[in-house]
């Protein structure tokens, strides 16, 4: 994960992380229920955020947070955990129903495989279908996609034409 591909709900959700419970209730209690939204669903899809990161995002917070020699985890647990623990209970509710849909986004799906089983099951399919799932991944993720597709090479798929762009069947 680098810093400069973290989106905006992103770089919220770690400083979410970073935070105390009582920090995230404050915190939460002050953003609309669609930020509130947005944030826990980016927590949802964030892994292990390295230190590295986590400073650079939370640099303005440096002197609450303290020393930060560990990695912070997102996930869905510690989403729901978030919901649980820090929002007001009729809030609640409305937040949990937004993270279910959340869970059936592609790249939640995916999530659990490698790069090279994600290729070697899409790489048969239509260039759009193939591009449609990409989308719907993290950018870093993608390009090994790309990378591992079988009988082209990444080179070869970004500069060909549309028209080229078929995929050899087996």
């Amino acid at each position: 994960m680098e810093y400069e591909s973290l989106t905006g709900p992103e770089k919220v959700a770690i400083v979410i992380l970073s935070m105390s419970q009582d920090m995230v209730r404050n915190f939460l209690s002050q953003l609309s229920d669609e930020e509130v939204q947005k944030a826990l669903a980016a927590v949802s899809r964030l892994d292990e955020i390295p230190p590295r990161v986590q400073d650079m995002v939370l640099k303005e917070f440096e002197e609450s947070l303290g020393r930060r020699d560990f990695a912070i985890a997102g996930g869905r647990k510690q989403a729901l955990a978030i919901v649980e623990n820090a929002l007001e209970p009729e809030r609640a509710p409305s937040i949990l129903e937004h993270l279910g849909r959340d869970e059936m986004r592609i790249d939640w799906t995916l999530r659990a495989y490698q790069p090279q089983f994600i290729a070697d099951r899409i790489g048969n399919e239509h260039p759009q279908t193939i591009a449609l799932i990409l989308a719907q991944i993290p950018a870093d993720r993608g390009a090994k996609v790309i990378a591992a597709l079988p009988g082209r090479s990444s080179r070869m798929w970004c500069c060909a034409s549309p028209a080229s762009r078929r995929w050899p069947t087996r």
